[in-house]
């Protein structure tokens, strides 16, 4: 069965309104791969403002929510709230709810049985800390956070599992294509024997440790890994190429993978000529690590040489100058 791949960006407590329009404008204006689902995280007080400003194709979560709709509950927002704000997603379980504010499996339980009777979907975490996998615990671990999720799924069709290695967290760490795999398998086995065949197959697994623009095609290579769950590299533009992780890839004369983006009108960037791979009818020059790209009608160039930023910076062709007016700017991110 056919899973269709999951990226999710937690921005956890981080950016304001500029910082974070500057963020939405680079995930609006993005070629994203269409096969993609993908969901934002924002901060509580942001979800209006993400919302308002995504694009529509691009979902909206909540970094978490809690178990009663509404009560006596100083700083904690229910499911209900999430979604009047037009958020369709909450996530649960996750290692800084766990580790920093004590969260149970338990309480996290509960609150994915309220948020699913709320029609929300649950992008919900399991994990281990790096001396229960020194220990041998790895599937002791992950298995009994599972389970008490389980027991509180009505629905699997509205929920992706996150397994995020507590040890590969912000510390730049990350676990292996195969370490994380070999998890991944296991997961699906525990579905297989523990819940059902159906399950198994059609669980989105994402991954969560770490995950940047360079490690994420390898990862997302893994037949059971099915996405991502991004911390800090989704408030950098690296974040277009994890959402791109499955797109088609092609090799430069060097055996080096690279990817590329459509561009229709002409932008200057920053990439050296042995990273360099003309397609279609694109005419380039290469001027002191300049190199311009003139397309008629549509020309392809590596995703990660693309910013779409304005540049009013002078560009080369036959070294003469160029109209800049308006002009992209591409570069190596």
């Amino acid at each position: 069965m056919a899973r269709r791949f999951f990226v999710g960006g937690n921005w956890k407590m981080n950016g304001n309104k500029e910082s974070l329009e500057q963020l939405i404008t680079t995930l609006n204006t993005a070629s994203l791969d269409d096969q993609t689902e993908v969901v934002c995280a924002a901060p509580s007080i942001y979800l209006d403002f993400a919302r308002s400003l995504l694009d529509p194709r691009i979902g909206v979560s909540a970094q978490n929510c809690y178990k009663v709709a509404k009560g006596a509950f100083t700083g904690e927002i229910s499911p209900a709230m999430i979604k009047d704000c037009g958020a369709d997603w909450v996530i649960l379980g996750h290692s800084e709810r766990r580790h920093v504010f004590g969260e149970s499996d338990e309480l996290i339980g509960q609150k994915v049985a309220h948020a699913l009777e709320s029609d929300l979907g649950v992008i919900a975490c399991i994990g281990e800390k790096l001396e229960e996998r020194e220990a041998g615990s790895t599937e002791e671990v992950v298995y009994a956070q599972t389970q008490v999720i389980a027991e509180n799924v009505t629905d699997w069709e509205k929920v992706v599992l996150a397994y995020e290695p507590v040890w590969a967290i912000g510390t730049g760490k990350t676990a292996t294509p195969e370490q994380a795999q070999e998890v991944h398998e296991k997961l699906r086995a525990w579905f297989r024997a523990n819940v059902s065949d159906d399950v198994a197959d059609s669980l989105r697994i994402i991954y969560g440790g770490s995950v940047t623009g360079a490690n994420c095609r390898e990862l997302a290579s893994q037949g059971d890994v099915d996405g991502f769950l991004v911390g800090g590299a989704s408030l950098k533009p690296e974040f277009i190429d994890i959402i791109n992780a499955r797109q088609k890839q092609d090799f430069n004369h060097e055996g080096q993978i690279i990817r590329f983006t459509q561009v229709t009108e002409p932008i200057w960037l920053t990439l050296s000529s042995r990273q360099l791979q003309a397609r279609s009818s694109a005419a380039f020059s290469i001027l002191f690590g300049l190199v311009t790209v003139k397309s008629s009608p549509t020309t392809w160039i590596p995703t990660w040489a693309v910013r779409r930023d304005q540049a009013s910076q002078s560009s080369w062709s036959n070294g003469s100058s160029m109209e800049t007016t308006g002009r992209k700017r591409g570069e190596m991110i």
